[in-house]
């Protein structure tokens, strides 16, 4: 089943076998494995694990628009361009995105006539999928530092995927989700369900991540929620 919901190179993710086994062990039993124990009288190993509270992402929000969905209905604006109603995260620069709060960089303009040989994209409908979180639709795992990024505002992006929460999840659980990619088994996993395309420059498709697991913010206490929350404003800038 694991090999259904994903690629071929699943169970081949990492060279180690410790990191596959703990994948494998997330995404089958959601439990991080903790230690192996063998019992001198059987001869036999058994691991410990703590049991995670996980969920399929898709469950927390909806990803937005693919970057050439983007293109068909906006024109980019840089530099000193004058605002619109249409901001925009552009680009993956590992030397500028070392920090997961980040700001706008770039607008966008809606485009009143279709590009040569391309679909006309309703902005607007484009402009309703846009988020304030930002997960790496493609990424150079040896130079780049962050998998997500927070945005003060909803925007678009080229080469990070939006992410709208569903409607009564908390700027809490927000910040909880935030720090949770960019965790040490947040990483583990998105790197696990990467798709390879050339050495450390990788992709992460839609499907995959709707149902990669990641931390289920609904159900972790106030005070958990909190001091996640609080982590994440301690470090992300």
């Amino acid at each position: 089943k694991l090999c259904q919901l994903h690629h071929w190179l699943f169970p081949f993710a990492f060279a180690q076998t410790e990191l596959v086994r703990t994948l494998l062990s997330l995404y089958r039993d959601h439990a991080l494995p903790v230690s192996w124990h063998k019992h001198s009288a059987s001869h036999e190993s058994s691991i410990s694990a703590i049991t995670l509270l996980l969920c399929p992402l898709q469950e927390l929000g909806e990803l937005g628009p693919d970057v050439r969905d983007i293109y068909d209905g906006f024109e980019i604006l840089r530099g000193d361009s004058t605002p619109t109603p249409f901001p925009a995260f552009w680009g993956h620069k590992a030397e500028a995105v070392m920090i997961m709060k980040q700001r706008p960089n770039a607008y966008l303009s809606p485009l009143y006539k279709a590009r040569e040989k391309r679909p006309l994209r309703n902005a607007e409908l484009l402009w309703s999928r846009a988020g304030e979180i930002l997960i790496a639709m493609r990424m150079r795992l040896n130079t780049q530092r962050l998998v997500s990024v927070l945005l003060p505002e909803p925007v678009l992006s080229n080469v990070w995927w939006p992410m709208r929460l569903h409607e009564g999840l908390s700027e809490e659980m927000t910040k909880a989700l935030l720090l949770w990619f960019n965790s040490v088994i947040g990483v583990l996993l998105l790197i696990g369900s990467r798709v390879e395309t050339e050495g450390a420059w990788v992709a992460f498709k839609k499907p995959t991540l709707h149902v990669l697991p990641v931390l289920d913010v609904r159900r972790l206490t106030q005070q958990q929620l909190k001091h996640l929350a609080d982590t994440f404003d301690s470090c992300s800038e």
